[in-house]
């Protein structure tokens, strides 16, 4: 999957209309993406990335929503290595969560997560539950959804992203309502 996922499922759209600023990226070697070439670590590769998109700094902090390998690869490191450039943290059945220690997610503290996986993907359900380990987060299983359960469950994955967002966002990724219009 890649960001025109995010487009095509109106998932930016739906965002927008809540009063929210969202964008979506391809990773690397997704999408329209190239493939690394740098020797930076993954949770600095993105802190930077965050950076040159002009998404952190001067009081602002997205919600970064990482499904599946976005979640595992560039997810998790990110919040473990640079947890303050994040205003919450939304972990769809993310690959590679139980190769970390348990203990250092409960070690992570005020950064709200929002821990997402199907029903019906095993896999998902193992990795999220070590990600509840982190202190404050909240599951959200889809019923009878597999491992992209956004694709199956659409409204139900939108009204919560947006509730949860809009509750831990900074001012600034907030957009006035009257003026509202990624992979795996």
């Amino acid at each position: 999957y890649t960001s025109q996922t995010w487009l095509d499922l109106g998932t930016l759209a739906f965002l927008s209309n809540s009063g929210l600023r969202a964008f979506a990226i391809d990773l690397p070697s997704f999408g329209r993406s190239d493939h690394r070439i740098d020797r930076e670590t993954d949770a600095d590769y993105m802190a930077a990335l965050l950076h040159e998109l002009g998404l952190v700094g001067r009081g602002q902090k997205p919600v970064l929503v990482a499904p599946s390998m976005g979640g595992g690869k560039y997810g998790i490191p990110l919040l473990l290595d640079h947890s303050d450039l994040l205003a919450g943290f939304v972990p769809i059945a993310p690959v590679g969560a139980t190769s970390i220690f348990s203990d250092i997610y409960e070690q992570l503290e005020n950064v709200p997560t929002l821990v997402v996986w199907g029903q019906n993907d095993r896999g998902g359900y193992k990795q999220s539950q070590a990600l509840l380990r982190i202190p404050g987060s909240e599951p959200m299983m889809v019923p009878n959804a597999g491992h992209a359960c956004y694709l199956e469950a659409t409204d139900s994955f939108h009204a919560r992203l947006a509730t949860f967002a809009l509750k831990v966002s900074s001012s600034s990724y907030r957009r006035q309502l009257s003026s509202a219009a990624e992979d795996k």
